[in-house]
């Protein structure tokens, strides 16, 4: 259940994690999500991961009761976590059906000034909608996420976002 009075739970959040802030919060779980992804230690599921805490805990609040630049912020930290966790269930656990849940949850996340557009573009993919991906990649895909959109359209070209390539 949501907890009122976001503001009063933030506090306590940083507290835990040792932050004075959304800023170094945001910071400590850039950091510390890059490590897990290089390493390939994520696990969803493993309570002890430090990404995975702060993401349990952010869920506990009331984004409406925030100022909008700590929504954002938290929306972010979501973002990637639910982005991530979708990458590695299509790569690493081959599972396009918790795949496709994942990524649904990493969209709801992205609010409109988000600067991602890959995310998108694995919704589509992950629904079989390669044109719609194509045209995705066109005309929404900024320049610095251009190469990594086209790896995306090569991997379905071979397989991977269809359910029979695991089977």
């Amino acid at each position: 259940m949501k907890e009122k009075n976001g503001n009063n739970l933030l506090q306590k959040i940083f507290k835990e994690f040792g932050v004075k802030d959304m800023y170094e919060l945001d910071r400590s779980n850039l950091e510390y999500d890059q490590k897990v992804i290089k390493e390939n230690l994520f696990d969803e599921n493993d309570p002890d991961l430090l990404n995975n805490r702060i993401k349990d805990r952010l869920l506990d609040i009331d984004l409406n009761e925030l100022e909008k630049y700590e929504r954002q912020i938290i929306q972010g930290i979501l973002w990637l976590w639910y982005h991530h966790a979708t990458t590695v269930a299509i790569w690493r656990d081959k599972d396009l059906s918790k795949a496709r849940s994942l990524c649904k949850k990493a969209i709801d996340n992205l609010y409109p000034e988000h600067p991602n557009k890959i995310t998108p573009m694995i919704h589509l993919l992950l629904h079989g909608k390669i044109e719609e991906a194509r045209r995705w990649k066109e005309e929404e895909v900024e320049e610095v996420e251009k190469e990594y959109a086209l790896y995306l359209l090569e991997e379905y070209e071979k397989g991977t976002f269809k359910e029979i390539a695991y089977k």
